[in-house]
């Protein structure tokens, strides 16, 4: 698929299942006792947070943190779990920066951002690290990149370590004040962007992050919100993985050629997420002996759905009208049982065997079923299909 040996550095596995851990940690580690009898503060949409929260639980100290109102549930409350006390505020309308200094000086607590902090900017890089000593020499790197922290810590691990490999920092298209800020040799800043990467929804690069980006970096791309979900929809379906939205920001970059990485050794840092499975015990009847669903970070991922009646015990394999209306309805079965529906559909994706013959019958029965809405499309021709039919979809939705 892209004609290179990927190495992909699932920080899932770490703890508390991101690579934010890392940098908390470290941080915290180096408070001097007064601080650590005052506690920390810090400003975070989710996994910091929670790296924050858990490092002073382990290193027994107090820790506030200021989340958006609209963070993810799961992360406010894993947050708050790990002891953590959180304090809102309107990513839109208020200056999370602000509030905390100002936190942090009515209670003298320590504050540790997010990303632009040097000791946090170390901890990160030894993802970069761990990843080259285990694999060896690599000729491309790629990070995800919100604030800077994993991307320049990468960056001055991958450069002392393997000077030859050329780096790549991976933003959200609505959010590229990383790519523009590169591009002028200048922190540029943007208003807070609006994207599924929420991880990734920064106005504005560190100073301590930009200066290193700027020196050891070699380029910074951005992906859409619909590339995400493809990559996203990738890992579910063929990888059986599920990738929240800001960890998937460096392998979209990969899946959709953002980067020409044929015939090399590249690393991808990536970072997997908690799931909740829908398998054909669970979904028949109605949906479908052969229906399965992943529901992960709000969304859905279905997996490939063909014409077969809900108990598996048939499959429709003619007329080709009457196989689309199975697929159609067996969609809609899933999505159901998932806890949603055809409305907050975000991406579809088409195999069908006979684009000639076939497309224009699909396109009819299709449009009518999703009526005004215009999810992300995708057709894919195809030699065949399992069992010889003739059409197969795949898709994500938001969850309900």
């Amino acid at each position: 698929m892209t004609g290179a040996e990927l190495f992909f550095k699932a920080e899932s596995f770490q703890r508390m299942g991101a690579f934010k851990f890392r940098g908390a940690y470290n941080a915290l580690s180096q408070f001097t006792p007064e601080q650590r009898k005052a506690g920390v503060i810090t400003f975070s949409s989710g996994n910091h947070a929670q790296a924050i929260a858990l490092s002073a639980r382990l290193l027994g100290m107090r820790a506030v943190i200021v989340m958006p109102k609209d963070a993810p549930v799961v992360k406010v409350e894993a947050t708050r779990g790990y002891g953590g006390e959180v304090v809102f505020f309107d990513r839109y309308t208020e200056d999370r920066e602000a509030i905390g200094r100002k936190l942090a000086e009515e209670h003298g607590l320590t504050l540790i951002p997010p990303y632009d902090h040097p000791h946090v900017m170390a901890g990160q890089g030894t993802a970069a690290k761990e990843l080259i000593e285990e694999v060896g020499q690599l000729d491309v790197l790629l990070a995800p990149l919100g604030g800077g922290g994993l991307l320049s810590g990468c960056a001055t691990a991958a450069r002392a370590l393997n000077p030859a490999c050329k780096i790549f920092g991976v933003e959200p298209e609505a959010g590229n004040d990383g790519q523009q800020s590169f591009r002028k040799g200048e922190i540029v800043h943007i208003d807070t962007p609006k994207t599924l990467a929420d991880g990734a929804q920064t106005q504005h690069l560190g100073n301590y992050t930009f200066a290193v980006i700027r020196e050891l970096v070699d380029g910074i791309v951005t992906v859409s919100d619909a590339e995400l979900v493809s990559a996203m929809q990738f890992f579910a379906s063929r990888m059986k993985a599920v990738v929240e939205p800001t960890g998937c920001l460096a392998a979209a970059a990969v899946l959709n050629g953002k980067v020409d990485v044929r015939g090399k050794r590249v690393g991808v840092i990536l970072e997997m997420s908690d799931a909740r499975y829908l398998n054909a015990p669970q979904l028949r009847p109605p949906a479908g002996h052969y229906s399965h669903a992943v529901c992960a970070n709000g969304f859905v991922f279905v997996a490939g759905q063909i014409p077969v009646t809900p108990t598996g015990e048939k499959l429709v394999d003619a007329p080709f009208e009457t196989q689309v209306r199975q697929v159609l309805s067996n969609l809609d079965a899933v999505l159901a049982a998932a806890g949603t529906d055809r409305s907050r559909l975000v991406q579809v994706r088409v195999y069908v065997t006979d684009m000639e013959s076939h497309w224009p019958a699909f396109d009819a029965l299709y449009s009518a079923w999703i009526g005004e809405l215009r999810p992300a499309r995708a057709v894919v021709p195809v030699p065949t299909l399992h069992y010889g039919l003739a059409v197969e979809i795949e898709a994500t939705a938001v969850a309900g």
